[in-house]
């Protein structure tokens, strides 16, 4: 019996023609499977297109096989994260491509898929109707974070290809300064109150809200914020006769026009919020009209100002 001593296996691009043929693998003995790639074309193969291979092989007779069946097959897409930035808590996706030939083959659904850990673990996966779509894609995420972003397609063929998540895309996403947002200042002859809410996703070393008089640098009194970070409702009070935090006896005088100032830390930075609000004037009353006079009585309309 004849021993196979060598298989040739031909890949063209598309059709059999001279000028698409890719390569000629020409390996020795038998052969249940031959790789045709880089290492064995001298080139990759093209991502998302149609080939066909035909082999043939030669005994120690030295006869050659004829040329076999052209078998068709096409690769997978491919698909490639070129860009993404972070902008506060949002990464955005700036550059993301898919390699295939629309002639040979078609995205079906396409996959943005993004986890905490390099290995991919309990990603989330995003479906896109296409490149469009995913192209300017924003995410908002968890700070002081490192994620994990990658790709998955699945084709016309209903077959599905991913990229490697050793591989991934990598982008840290660093803390945020706190942000402080005023809900409402207001004013008693003797007082002033405000209600805030603070925001921080990291430990605060300075959070507090002093007041000044308006126009001046200089601090008056100083509270500190609760310790809450969370976004809830805080409120602080300054009152006549009310200890500061470092003791001083405040005091809040009428028809003078004072500044809060809103101040956090973090380690991403420093947030600075002022808001004003002016005391009313001293307790008053005027008359402001005599009206329903008559020969033996009348009206008198008055018109009262600082009254807590």
């Amino acid at each position: 019996m004849a021993t196979i001593t060598q298989t040739e296996v031909k890949v063209y691009l598309k059709t059999k023609s001279d000028n698409t043929l890719v390569g000629t693998i020409t390996l020795n003995g038998e052969q249940a499977n031959v790789f045709a790639g880089l290492s064995t074309l001298g080139s990759n193969l093209n991502p998302g297109s149609k080939y066909y291979a035909e082999a043939r092989c030669t005994n120690d007779n030295n006869y050659a096989s004829e040329w076999s069946n052209l078998f068709p097959f096409t690769t997978l897409i491919n698909g490639i994260i070129n860009s993404l930035t972070v902008e506060s808590d949002i990464i955005s996706v700036d550059d993301f491509e898919l390699e295939y030939d629309s002639d040979d083959i078609t995205p079906t659904s396409i996959y943005l898929m993004y986890s905490e850990y390099a290995t991919g673990r309990d990603a989330i996966e995003l479906n896109y109707r296409d490149e469009t779509a995913i192209n300017g894609a924003k995410i908002q995420v968890g700070q002081n974070k490192t994620y994990y972003f990658n790709w998955k397609v699945v084709d016309s063929e209903e077959r599905t290809s991913q990229g490697a998540w050793d591989n991934a895309y990598q982008i840290f996403v660093p803390y945020l300064k706190p942000t402080i947002t005023v809900e409402e200042v207001t004013s008693k002859l003797n007082s002033v109150s405000t209600t805030y809410r603070l925001t921080s996703a990291d430990v605060l070393s300075v959070k507090e809200v002093g007041l000044r008089l308006a126009g001046s640098q200089t601090m008056l009194y100083v509270f500190d914020m609760e310790n809450l970070a969370d976004g809830s409702l805080q409120s602080v009070t300054f009152s006549t006769g009310q200890p500061d935090r470092e003791g001083n006896a405040v005091t809040i005088a009428p028809n003078t026009t004072y500044e809060f100032v809103y101040e956090a830390t973090n380690s991403a930075g420093t947030t600075i919020v002022t808001r004003s609000v002016t005391t009313p004037a001293q307790s008053g009353v005027v008359i402001t009209s005599v009206t329903d006079i008559t020969t033996n009585s009348a009206v008198v309309n008055l018109e009262y100002s600082g009254i807590e």
